[in-house]
């Protein structure tokens, strides 16, 4: 069965070897690769999604066992979370009307939502580490949002 998941996959792979050839010729070099909380369990309906992201973080987590002693540093970084952007809300103009009671209730001083510029702080600093204390893998989330892992859904499956 071939899906999106298997495409996605492998031309990230593909991808990558270019750029690590390329890296591994100036003796150093980072990748940041951004993924989903699919990376970390399945939801139902996803299972492209959730088999491409899974892949990208084995992948990640090889281009480490491979690579890192040789200068270059891969960091997978799992955004858990609505960001604050207009593609986010499904309208490319901005405008919120669409899903205005949402970025209410999460945005603005609720912090329920990622900003883009802070994501980008973090991503700077990732690119910035000393490999004496590299991160390999983060995951990232809004103040508000419960981490996948302790969702009040999660917590009322394993009650009993």
């Amino acid at each position: 069965m071939s899906g999106v998941g298997e495409w996605q996959a492998l031309g990230f792979l593909e991808r990558l070897r270019f750029y690590v050839l390329l890296k591994l010729e100036r003796g150093k070099g980072t990748f940041l690769v951004t993924s989903a909380t699919a990376a970390m369990r399945g939801n139902m309906n996803q299972h492209s999604h959730a088999a491409a992201m899974g892949a990208r973080r084995m992948l990640c987590q090889s281009l480490n066992a491979e690579f890192s002693s040789q200068g270059i540093h891969v960091v997978h970084i799992v955004v858990d979370g609505a960001v604050d952007a207009p593609d986010t809300f499904g309208e490319d103009d901005g405008s919120r009307n669409v899903s205005k009671k949402f970025w209410e209730t999460k945005g603005m001083e609720h912090d329920g939502l990622l900003l883009p510029e802070k994501i980008a702080d973090t991503y700077y600093h990732l690119a910035q580490q000393h490999r004496s204390s590299w991160t390999h893998e983060l995951d990232m989330r809004a103040f508000s949002d419960a981490a996948w892992w302790n969702s009040s859904i999660m917590l009322e499956q394993n009650r009993d």
